[in-house]
């Protein structure tokens, strides 16, 4: 792969991507593994902006809510407001549903959002069996993989510049 770089090797551009996936019902700790994971197999010049950004506070609990009142960021609106700036204004939504034990709402809604602004969207899911296959969540994916692995390449090489 090719990437746009100065002469003295400065990469010149960034590409930023969402990152969505279940978290209501998950323990803060699971949704740290699985948005660390993904920054992990991502190139520096992709930078992944999670939900859980910011929520430090929610660590410790074991099965988060869909919403906390009185705070700023877990709040109904501030969820909302900021995921839907989140998704106005990267280059790419990840989503990741594998393994989901429920129909995650939100997920479903940054992945509409992203449909309705062009935005690509990639998508970790299984080929059968997933409580999110359906034609909505088909239709908004570009692109859908069986593994975590297979779709960040293809993440990748959706955003890579270049000939």
């Amino acid at each position: 792969m090719r990437y746009l770089h100065r002469d003295d090797g400065a990469l010149l551009q960034k590409f930023h991507v969402y990152l969505c996936g279940p978290i209501t019902g998950l323990s803060f700790d699971e949704c740290s593994v699985y948005y660390n994971r993904i920054a992990e197999l991502l190139p520096k010049w992709i930078v992944p902006v999670s939900p859980m950004r910011g929520k430090g506070y929610l660590q410790g609990i074991s099965v988060l809510g869909d919403t906390y009142e009185g705070t700023a960021l877990a709040s109904q609106r501030g969820i909302v407001s900021r995921d839907f700036f989140d998704v106005r204004r990267v280059d790419a939504v990840f989503a990741n549903f594998l393994g989901a034990k429920r129909v995650s709402i939100g997920s479903v809604f940054e992945l509409a959002w992203a449909f309705q602004l062009q935005k690509p969207v990639v998508l970790a899911m299984e080929d059968s069996g997933n409580i999110h296959e359906h034609a909505f969540v088909r239709e908004a994916c570009a692109f859908r993989l069986p593994t975590l692995e297979a779709a960040v390449e293809t993440l990748v090489r959706v955003v890579t510049p270049g000939l």
